[in-house]
């Protein structure tokens, strides 16, 4: 008598087939489970173009011009004469009016080292003709236009004009300068002097007006 329980050989069969159909079907789905779908990397949305702004280039600034211009230098010349219209010419020692009729010049003044006479270098041109001439084309030109500026140093008198006919003449300083007629383009010149005697007698200018023109010049020193 056996202690196992009998068994039936086709019940037997059936379950171990059931058994191992199971188990295939067991190790089927755990391979398949073993297979695990790798994501493929994320699709990075598409780069927007942005639109590229221009660069606008900076405008040239142009150089704004400087109110200091560099001063042009000059060559050094002689000053041209002074063109006088009418009224009066002040003029220093050395210098040139241009009249009407006319071109003066003082070209240098001198005082006697004792300070008792007084000396003016001048020249007059006649330069165009005028109605008061002579016949013949030619003007008269004297001593009567001159006058000097002058003042006793000892007293407070103020500075006073003299003709220069109401001084000696000093002989000491020559060509002198005495009338004459020129014709037109022609010139004279001499030394205008003024012997006072007084050492105390001071001179400032020399005014040239002759009484036919409405011209004055004056040359201060």
């Amino acid at each position: 008598m056996s202690l196992l329980p009998d068994v039936n050989p086709i019940t037997t069969g059936r379950a171990v087939r059931a058994v191992g159909l199971v188990g295939a079907v067991t190790l089927a789905l755990s391979a398949c489970a073993g297979e695990t779908t790798q994501p493929g990397p994320a699709e990075s949305p598409a780069e927007e173009n942005a639109p590229t702004t221009a660069e606008t280039p900076a405008e040239e600034t142009s150089p704004e011009p400087s109110d200091e211009s560099p001063a042009a230098e000059s060559p050094t010349e002689e000053s041209p004469p002074a063109e006088s219209g009418g009224g009066t010419t002040e003029l220093g020692e050395g210098e040139s009016a241009e009249l009407a009729h006319f071109t003066v010049t003082m070209h240098a003044a001198e005082s006697q080292p004792d300070g008792l006479w007084e000396a003016w270098d001048i020249e007059v041109c006649y330069t165009s003709e005028h109605p008061g001439q002579n016949e013949d084309g030619t003007t008269r030109v004297s001593t009567d236009p001159w006058s000097v500026l002058a003042r006793d140093g000892e007293g407070t008198e103020d500075y006073e004009w003299y003709p220069i006919g109401d001084f000696e003449q000093n002989s000491e300083k020559s060509p002198a300068f005495t009338e004459t007629q020129l014709a037109v383009g022609d010139c004279t010149r001499g030394w205008l002097t003024a012997d006072h005697g007084n050492p105390d007698l001071q001179f400032a200018g020399l005014r040239y007006a002759p009484a036919d023109f409405d011209e004055e010049v004056t040359w201060s020193y």
